[in-house]
């Protein structure tokens, strides 16, 4: 058995997704149950979370980077470039909802930027098992 750089390459990638997208995923569910402990609990689970979730966003954005130079994407057939480029704009949607709902107040707007943040982050990870099926 060999340890070889695209493992750890694809195994960095794959962990920092499990933490944005999984993430995302558990704290959905546990906010009903936060919200139970007080007014404040959300903010504060989402603070905390944070500064786990944006870090691994940018291991995604590196290792994807990285990745990305490692294949031939023109040898691959449309179907699969067409599912590239989804998962590339599910990720741009993914980051711009998080921020979003991390920098506003109004309760509209944390509902708009998760669905973006959460929506984007499930449609990547479509996006990313498709393309390399």
């Amino acid at each position: 058995m060999t340890l070889t750089l695209n493992t750890v390459r694809v195994f960095i990638h794959v962990l920092a997704a499990t933490i944005w997208v999984g993430g995302q995923v558990v704290l959905g569910g546990l906010m009903p149950a936060v919200r139970e402990l007080g007014p404040n609990a959300p903010r504060l689970i989402a603070r905390r979370f944070a500064i786990l979730a944006w870090p691994a966003y940018l291991v995604l954005l590196f290792s994807g980077l990285w990745n990305a130079m490692e294949v031939d994407i023109s040898a691959y057939p449309n179907s699969s470039k067409a599912w590239f480029g989804f998962k590339m704009t599910c990720f741009l949607i993914t980051g711009a909802g998080a921020a979003l709902h991390s920098l506003v107040k109004k309760k509209w707007a944390l509902a708009i930027g998760g669905a973006m943040a959460s929506l984007g982050a499930v449609g990547t990870l479509l996006g990313a098992v498709a393309f390399t099926r």
